[in-house]
């Protein structure tokens, strides 16, 4: 590897000013155009979609600009981890993207400095006997997928269900779950999910007998579909309600769904 491939790129502080701007006001115009964020300024579609690209291309540019720090991070903690470089750098890349989008232009630091503390820190986290970043976060997905899943069925789902309940395959699932350790948070841990004999409910299909926003508020705390589980607090603001109220809405959705499978059942 080239060492200017190591070495980030330092642009003047007024211009990573203008390019996190931009990265900003693309968040904001992506987020009005996905229905989650209220539109505070007066603006047309075409307007707001060709912010959200200006956006999309000013964070390219910074990412492009810091990934030589991450790939030089990455290398010098190889050594010494219990993981490879690979899975560092896919951490690092994974935190450094995070720090730009969260990193306040307005205190007056480059964002190189906000980036290595960042990526230093995930990099950090992953000790002997711990998963990588991606790793926590995929069994992380899986468990809150069989939480949902045992709580409409009243048993353990099996291994085709969670397949299908994550959007991805049978042998994904096995693999994860071969990884590291069940979540903490689902009872009987040390079990692996197993077959069943019932037939494997469409839980497409099940969702889509629920309002809505009862379908979209079990879509993002569970991560169903192929999407990232959402804590509790990030769902209540991209829908602008109060947590408890996601909670209820939450409630009443896995009621709604435990109700429709018994009476099918019957």
């Amino acid at each position: 590897m080239e060492i200017d491939e190591l070495t980030p790129v330092l642009r003047g502080h007024g211009e990573q000013v203008a390019l996190a701007r931009a990265v900003e006001a693309g968040l904001y115009a992506a987020a009005v155009l996905a229905g989650t964020e209220r539109q505070r300024v007066p603006a047309t579609t075409e307007e707001l979609a060709a912010v959200a690209a200006e956006g999309e291309r000013a964070m390219a540019v910074l990412v492009a600009d810091h990934i030589g720090l991450v790939k030089a991070m990455a290398h010098q903690r190889a050594p010494r981890s219990d993981l490879d470089y690979d899975d560092l750098l896919q951490d690092g890349l994974v935190a450094m993207i995070e720090a730009l989008r969260r990193w306040d232009h307005r205190s007056g630091s480059y964002a190189a400095a906000y980036v290595e503390v960042c990526v230093d820190g995930a990099m950090r986290c992953n000790r002997a006997g711990h998963l990588s970043l991606a790793g926590r976060r995929r069994t992380s997905r899986l468990g809150k997928a069989r939480r949902v899943l045992t709580d409409m069925l009243g048993r353990e789902p099996s291994l085709a269900e969670l397949a299908q309940a994550v959007g991805r395959s049978e042998a994904w699932v096995t693999e994860v779950w071969a990884a590291g350790l069940p979540p903490r948070d689902i009872a009987d841990t040390d079990e692996r999910p197993t077959a069943a004999s019932d037939p494997t409910p469409d839980l497409e299909a099940w969702l889509a007998t629920l309002p809505e926003l009862q379908q979209r508020v079990l879509r993002d705390r569970f991560g169903l579909g192929g999407e990232e589980p959402m804590p509790l607090r990030q769902v209540a603001a991209r829908h602008g309600m109060s947590q408890s109220r996601i909670r209820r809405l939450e409630a009443a959705a896995l009621t709604r769904l435990r109700s429709r499978l018994h009476h099918t059942a019957a």
